[in-house]
C-alpha cells in the first residue's frame, strides 16, 4: 500500500488527467457544448456538420423558387473548424436565440428571463459579443472550444451563409425546400408565428419544437442579426420571421433589411429583432498556413438552373425592379382601399383614414419614380442587362401564375413599372 502522501499525490494526478481528458473531449469533439456565463447562466451551442475532410464547403442560398428576387440564389462559402471524432468538421450555432438572461449575466444588468433578447441594436449587440470574447479568452467564462492545434474558437454571429445553412437543416435532399417542416401547416409546432394562435409577442426560447439539428426558433420567435451587410447600402441582414410574420412568410431564405440609424441620428432597433451567437475560428493562412481547400457541391455542378449571373449591373437592376415591384404592388392595393372607402364614406367617418392612405401613395410614387430613373439611366449604358433582369423577372412570374394567388397583381405590378420605363 501506498503512503498517505503518496496516495493523496497519485490521486490528484489521476483526477488531473481526467479532467485534462475531459476538457479535450469536452472541447474537441463534443457534439453540443455550453458556455458557462455565471451565476448559473449558461449559453448552449449545437454543432453543425459542414464536411468530413475539413475543407470549406461552397453551398448555395436564397430563394430558389425565385432565382432572381428579393432573395437572389447565390453562392457563399462556409467552414467547420471544430472536428467531432469522426463525424467530420463543423461550426458552432447557438441552440437558442441569446435571452435576456444571458445579456444580463454578461452585460451586468437587465431582465433575468429565457424570453428572447430584443430591442437592442446592432452596435450593442457588437459590444455584448467583445465582452463575450474577453471574457471567455481570460477564463472569466468556461468551455469555448478548441481547434485540433488549441487556436481557441472565436464568438460572433454568424454569417449569412451559415444561419441558413442550419435553418435548412444542412445539406440533403430537402435543402431547397421552402422550409424544413414539409408542408406549411406544420410550421406553428416548430415556430412562434403571428397565426393561427398567436399572442402577438414573443415567447420563452426553446418552447416549441426544434428542427432537425437540435436548434430552437430557427425561423420565428424573433427575426435574427447575422454578420453581413443587407447590401452595399450598409444596412444590417435580418434573417427568418418573429412573432409577427404570417405562417406564409416562413422560409428559410427571408431576410430583412435593418438601417443603422434611424432619422433621429440613433442606433435603431425594433422589438422583433434578437440573435443567436456562431463560433468559429481564424483560418491563419496569414501566419503561412496552407489555404484550406474548397469542396463544390457535386450534386449541383452547373450552379443550378435559375441562378443569377454574376454581373454587377444585373444584380443592380434585380434590386431595382424589385423594389419597384413592390412599391407600385402597394400603391396598387392603397388605391384599391382609397376607392373603395369613398365609395362607402356617406358620412364622412373614413375622411382621416383616406386622407392617410393618399399620402402614402404619394410617397411611394415618389420613392417609385426614383427607382424608375435610376434604371432608366442604367438602360442607357446597360441595356442587355436590364431587359434580361426585365425577362428573368416575368420568366419567374409566369411560372408562379398557376400556383400562386398573389401572381396576378405581381403580373400587373410589372406592366404598370415596364409602362412607366417605356422600353
Amino acid at each position: 500500500m501506498l503512503p498517505g502522501y503518496l496516495t493523496a499525490r497519485f490521486a490528484r494526478n489521476i483526477a488531473a488527467c481526467l479532467l485534462g481528458l475531459f476538457i479535450s473531449v469536452g472541447r474537441l469533439t463534443a457534439q453540443e457544448i455550453s458556455l458557462d456565463l455565471g451565476g448559473g447562466v449558461k449559453m448552449e451551442f449545437v454543432w453543425i456538420l459542414v464536411t468530413a475532410s475539413g475543407a470549406k464547403k461552397e453551398i448555395k442560398i436564397g430563394d430558389f423558387s425565385n432565382p432572381v428576387g428579393k432573395e437572389p440564389v447565390q453562392k457563399e462559402l462556409i467552414w467547420g473548424p471544430f472536428q467531432v471524432g469522426d463525424k467530420g468538421f463543423g461550426y458552432y450555432l447557438g441552440k437558442t436565440e441569446v435571452t435576456e438572461a444571458q445579456w444580463a449575466a454578461v452585460m451586468g444588468s437587465g431582465k433575468k428571463s429565457a424570453y428572447p433578447l430584443a430591442s437592442q441594436p446592432f452596435q450593442s449587440i457588437q459590444d455584448f459579443i467583445q465582452k463575450l470574447n474577453s471574457g471567455a479568452l481570460r477564463g472569466q467564462i468556461s468551455g469555448l472550444p478548441l481547434k485540433a492545434d488549441s487556436t481557441p474558437g472565436v464568438i460572433r454571429l454568424p454569417t449569412e451563409a451559415e444561419w441558413e445553412y442550419a435553418a435548412r437543416c444542412g445539406a440533403g435532399p430537402d435543402y431547397k425546400n421552402k422550409h424544413p417542416y414539409g408542408e406549411d401547416r406544420d410550421v406553428e409546432r416548430f415556430e412562434v408565428i403571428a397565426s393561427p394562435g398567436g399572442e402577438g409577442k414573443a415567447r420563452k426560447v426553446a418552447t416549441l419544437q426544434s428542427n432537425k439539428l437540435g436548434l430552437y426558433d430557427m425561423l420565428g420567435n424573433v427575426r435574427e442579426f447575422v454578420d453581413g451587410t443587407y447590401s452595399a447600402g450598409g444596412s444590417q441582414i435580418l434573417k427568418g420571421g418573429g412573432y409577427l410574420s404570417e405562417k406564409q412568410e416562413i422560409r428559410s431564405s427571408a431576410r430583412t433589411e435593418q438601417p443603422p440609424f434611424g432619422k433621429d441620428g440613433k442606433p435603431s432597433s425594433r422589438p422583433d429583432a434578437g440573435f443567436r451567437l456562431c463560433i468559429t475560428a481564424p483560418e491563419h493562412t496569414a501566419l503561412g498556413q496552407s489555404a484550406i481547400p474548397v469542396e463544390k457541391d457535386l450534386a449541383d455542378p452547373d450552379g443550378g438552373n435559375g441562378t443569377p449571373p454574376e454581373d454587377p449591373h444585373y444584380k443592380e437592376a434585380v434590386e431595382l425592379i424589385d423594389t419597384a415591384l413592390e412599391t407600385e404592388k402597394k400603391i396598387q392595393q392603397r388605391t384599391a382601399q382609397i376607392t373603395r372607402l369613398e365609395q362607402s364614406n356617406t358620412d364622412g367617418y373614413a375622411n382621416e383614414l383616406i386622407a392617410k392612405h393618399t399620402k402614402e401613395v404619394s410617397d411611394k410614387e415618389k420613392s417609385l419614380n426614383k427607382s424608375v430613373d435610376l434604371l432608366r439611366r442604367m438602360h442607357a449604358d446597360y441595356k442587355n442587362q436590364i431587359e434580361k433582369a426585365l425577362a428573368d423577372y416575368q420568366t419567374q412570374l409566369n411560372k408562379k401564375a398557376d400556383s400562386d394567388t398573389s401572381s396576378g397583381n405581381a403580373s400587373d405590378a410589372m406592366r404598370a413599372i415596364k409602362n412607366r420605363l417605356g422600353f
